[in-house]
């Protein structure tokens, strides 16, 4: 089984990012407090560009991933977002150890 790595790029509202910030530190805390197979969570602030925020996941396996995707922790999250996001795209990779 290889771990998954998730890179995840939002795009944030400018005038809702310091709002968002906060929820987001939350969530990871959620997540890696009650899903076992999520490993690691890093927030990241682009320097260029203070709108997106980087998001770096890593799960244990395949399941793992698709708990997170399909979870309650997920949906959660994007509904107390509602409104500060305007965007998200992400990269699913395979880690190499």
């Amino acid at each position: 089984m290889s771990k998954i790595a998730l890179i995840v790029e939002l795009d944030v509202a400018p005038a809702r990012l310091d709002e968002y910030m906060p929820l987001l530190q939350i969530h990871r805390t959620r997540c890696l407090k009650d899903e076992p197979g999520t490993l690691r969570i890093d927030v990241l602030r682009p320097q260029a560009d203070p709108t997106k925020v980087l998001i770096y996941v890593v799960y244990r396996d395949e399941a793992a991933f698709i708990a997170h995707a399909n979870g309650p922790l997920r949906a959660r999250h994007y509904k107390e977002a509602d409104g500060m996001l305007s965007g998200a795209s992400g990269k699913k990779c395979t880690l190499l150890d």
